[in-house]
């Protein structure tokens, strides 16, 4: 039967490229870099996030910096009506909702620092945050470094369901960097060279869709060969962030960056989409074929993810999540393939009948 070479196909290519990621996730600490001299401006677009920003400027006035040197740090209040508040810190604002495309834009232009580093409002970095990012990145005079982003920790079983799904993206992005073939960057947690990325403004193709345009630029830069890219992979530059907790919040949320894919340049991005929607295809649907071959790839997925997450897992000392795997492994082909089968939904519509969303309406 013709499946069966499918099966071993799709089973094959998965457990070497995910083994080949698992690789790539270390976790290498440098002696800290001299910052004498280096301009950098960190940047904070938000909406609504009254809730979270005292949280994150707490975080911000611990952080442990060279004495003497000081980044500049701009908010950017995309049109709050919530009554937030950042105190004494530089503030850009606008008077209506531009997206976060806009926000970025514009507080990147008014920055006058030469690296520029991104934040997002919901976050809470580590003490050694800042300085462990920067270290990362001037140590291998890259023009682009991604840093760790991690889920806070939750008690309810939903959470914990979801931290290990985000520890999983985690894991892929780390070994992706680490392997030479970066496809996917956070930019709630990031750092890069102000003229890198407006060389990039005149070549950008994304400026119809909404959000998406860490993901844009990192591919960009990926295309072009004289850039140089890495990861912090240091636990301590890592930032904690919250997510949603009620399923249909999770899959709106993981719908909008799944549906950004088919307009991503990476072949490996879709090559690797495809390649999760087709075991987690497998793993519903194979016994349909054949039984031995349907718990075969139950097995090499479990196995295979498994070893991936526990090592993240140490890195971040997140062993505790890990009680949940089981369950998790078990939930997760249905997720991925109501998501994909809602994107495949969304793309065809977008062919036949012309771009509809994400948009960007300003």
């Amino acid at each position: 039967m013709v499946t069966i070479p499918l099966f071993l196909l799709v089973l094959i290519f998965y457990t070497s490229l995910m083994l080949s990621l698992r690789r790539g996730i270390t976790n290498t600490k440098l002696p800290l870099q001299d910052l004498s001299g280096v301009s950098v401006t960190v940047l904070i677009p938000f909406r609504n996030e009254k809730k979270h920003l005292p949280v994150l400027i707490q975080a911000i006035k611990r952080q442990n910096l060279p004495e003497g040197w000081y980044p500049e740090i701009i908010f950017i209040d995309d049109g709050s009506s919530d009554g937030s508040e950042v105190g004494d810190f530089e503030l850009i604002t606008f008077s209506e909702p531009m997206g976060k495309k806009t926000a970025l834009i514009r507080g990147i232009l008014r920055a006058s620092g030469a690296h520029i580093v991104t934040l997002d409002a919901d976050v809470v970095p580590h003490d050694n945050w800042l300085w462990s990012l920067l270290t990362a990145h001037l140590h291998y005079k890259n023009n682009y470094t991604a840093g760790p982003v991690l889920p806070r920790q939750s008690d309810t079983v939903m959470g914990r369901w979801v931290a290990l799904e985000f520890m999983s993206l985690q894991a892929v992005t780390e070994g992706s960097f680490a392997r030479n073939i970066p496809f996917m960057s956070n930019g709630a947690n990031s750092v890069f060279e102000k003229s890198v990325w407006e060389s990039f403004q005149e070549k950008r193709k994304d400026t119809h869709i909404a959000s998406g345009d860490d993901v844009f630029f990192l591919q960009h830069l990926t295309r072009n060969k004289k850039y140089k890219l890495g990861f912090a992979h240091h636990a301590e530059a890592a930032v904690s962030t919250t997510f949603p907790e009620k399923p249909f919040d999770l899959w709106r949320q993981r719908h909008r960056w799944a549906a950004k894919t088919p307009y991503y340049p990476s072949f490996f991005t879709k090559f690797l989409s495809l390649l999760i929607l087709a075991i987690s295809t497998m793993q519903l649907f194979g016994w349909l074929f054949s039984l031995q071959w349907f718990y075969l790839t139950w097995l090499v997925k479990i196995t295979v993810d498994y070893f991936i997450l526990k090592k993240i897992a140490k890195k971040y000392t997140m062993e505790n999540c890990m009680r949940y795997y089981l369950a998790s492994a078990l939930i997760y082909p249905v997720y991925v393939f109501v998501v994909g089968l809602s994107v495949l939904l969304q793309t065809l519509r977008n062919v036949f009948f012309g771009y509809r969303d994400p948009i960007w309406k300003k």
